[in-house]
């Protein structure tokens, strides 16, 4: 009988283990789906940002060609 205690008290601590450990999980996949998001962002970015700066120059050229003169 004795046994029959010590295993319920053990399946409560495992259960306790593995309810933390998936508590865990969740909030670590959920910060990693936010980073994942910004390096996505961060590399389009990078990997565009000079076309929008040249096409940012090139109409702000047409702008002041069509616009004040």
């Amino acid at each position: 009988m004795h046994e029959n205690f010590d295993m319920i008290l053990n399946r409560d601590k495992n259960l306790s283990k593995i309810s933390q450990m998936s508590s865990d999980l969740k909030d670590n996949s959920k910060k990693f789906k936010r980073d994942a998001k910004k390096m996505r962002l961060s590399m389009w970015l990078q990997k565009y940002a000079t076309f929008i700066a040249i096409g940012a120059v090139l109409l702000f050229i047409l702008y002041i060609k069509f616009y004040l003169f």
